[in-house]
């Protein structure tokens, strides 16, 4: 179930496919999906608001540099 929507999540051009799948993604833990941190610079504010939630249900560790680099420069 988590590889079709990290599929989608990758492959979409629609944002609200894209952030609705990447929500599911942490709902599901799925874990294999790294394009989730880059998700975090997307330019659709649902995208980001929902890699950041999928990413803290993950507890990714390896997206703390990419968070305090954008804290940084809000």
């Amino acid at each position: 179930m988590g590889q079709i929507r990290a599929a989608l999540a990758q492959t979409t051009d629609d944002n609200d496919t894209r952030w609705l799948a990447i929500r599911g993604l942490g709902k599901v833990k799925f874990w294999e999906a790294p394009f989730l941190i880059d998700s975090l610079e997307s330019g659709e504010h649902y995208v980001r608001v929902n890699a950041t939630r999928a990413l803290g249900e993950l507890r990714c560790i390896r997206a703390a540099p990419t968070f305090i680099h954008l804290l940084e420069a809000d």
